[in-house]
């Protein structure tokens, strides 16, 4: 009787011997278990001292470089698709290690690594020896992720910055003001209550990791103190994907101006530089470069005639700056402006109003043919 009791210890005990020996489903569950409650136990107690680990970056890491630190935060860790080899005291895994994590502001993120573990049964122990993780495929950014984003943003400006933006984020408004993570945030949270936020002719473009759309947004800002504000302007937006989440790295913004009206601006631009160059900062290379460089420019009446060609108006220019090096002690205004545009020509009138030192006022009705050479409006015709 002793003899069959002892001969049934030895069996009991030799399979529970082989069951601790076979690395299963079940024991990948216990180990990603004991990482999940107390991760940085699980490195103290699982790594062996030869660990070595090659992370999504291609770079090598050793055993200590994860003995120190604290816990991660984590609400779920799983082995997604796992297959399980084993040679004898040698498992290995292979999977896509799938988390979710809390960020410092308590926030969830996911993370999802291609991963090659492999453990060695050391001392009735199995240890995580090496591991070598991979960036999975990254997800899709097209049209739908960029709108989804934006209804975000508009519902919760300032939630959105906290947690879809990269705290290395820069935004550059359309008058080329400057804004980081943290102004960002601070103006979100105390001024903008809601965005009511729309893109127009949107393009969206992916390289790995990286997206970029631009397009036309339009944006009603309701603001906390009950006042509201409508802007429209030309934007590029940058993403990176993070840990498998897309997050905002930079944003500009061009103020929009429909193209008859930044045109019309432009031509009264020229001839505004035009008058004050040659009167007021007698500078000839300001006032030349309102002008065509061609042969059949026309200037006049001046001196009684007509000036004839770029050359020309350079020579009487230049001599008149050295002549009278002071500016003009004359005043000008210009008033009833008319501008026609028709494709690259444009016609301008208007009436300029002379005040001279005394009081006494002169009215001249000016006229300039002009035409866009480069993307810039020159003059081709004065009067």
């Amino acid at each position: 009787m002793k003899k069959i009791i002892i001969t049934l210890a030895f069996l009991t005990f030799s399979l529970i011997g082989f069951a601790q020996k076979t690395f299963t489903q079940a024991t990948l569950n216990e180990l990603v278990a004991e990482y999940k409650k107390d991760s940085h136990a699980f490195m103290n107690n699982r790594l062996s001292e030869d660990f070595r680990y090659i992370n999504p970056m291609g770079a090598y890491q050793p055993q200590k470089d994860f003995l120190g630190g604290t816990a991660q935060n984590i609400v779920s860790t799983e082995i997604l698709q796992p297959v399980i080899f084993q040679s004898g005291d040698l498992a290995v895994t292979s999977g896509v290690h799938h988390s979710v994590l809390l960020d410092k502001d308590g926030k969830e993120y996911t993370r999802d690594v291609a991963a090659t573990y492999t453990w060695q049964r050391r001392n009735a122990k199995w240890l995580f020896v090496a591991s070598q993780q991979t960036p999975v495929a990254p997800n899709t950014f097209d049209e739908a992720t960029l709108n989804q984003m934006v209804a975000r943003w508009g519902n919760d400006p300032a939630g959105f910055v906290k947690n879809e933006c990269d705290k290395k984020f820069i935004f550059t408004d359309g008058n080329g003001n400057s804004y980081n993570y943290q102004q960002a945030v601070d103006t979100y949270t105390n001024a903008v209550s809601k965005i009511d936020k729309k893109v127009e002719n949107l393009k969206v473009w992916q390289s790995g990791n990286t997206g970029i759309a631009t397009g036309k947004t339009i944006e009603g800002y309701k603001f906390k103190d009950g006042s509201s504000f409508t802007y429209a302007g030309m934007f590029t937006y940058t993403f990176s994907q993070s840990n498998g989440k897309w997050v905002l790295a930079s944003a500009q913004h061009t103020d929009f101006r429909d193209t008859k009206e930044a045109d019309e601006e432009a031509i009264r631009n020229v001839h505004l530089k035009e008058i004050n160059s040659i009167t007021k900062t007698r500078n000839s290379n300001d006032f030349l470069s309102c002008y065509a460089q061609s042969k059949d420019i026309i200037f006049g009446p001046y001196k009684n005639k007509m000036i004839i060609g770029y050359d020309e108006l350079k020579t009487e220019a230049e001599e008149l700056v050295k002549n009278n090096p002071n500016p003009s002690p004359d005043t000008f205004s210009f008033s009833n402006w008319n501008i026609k545009i028709n494709g690259n020509t444009a016609f301008l009138t208007c009436l300029q109003t002379t005040t001279k030192p005394d009081g006494k006022q002169i009215e001249i009705l000016k006229s300039d043919y002009l035409s866009k050479i480069n993307g810039e409006w020159k003059i081709i015709d004065h009067r």
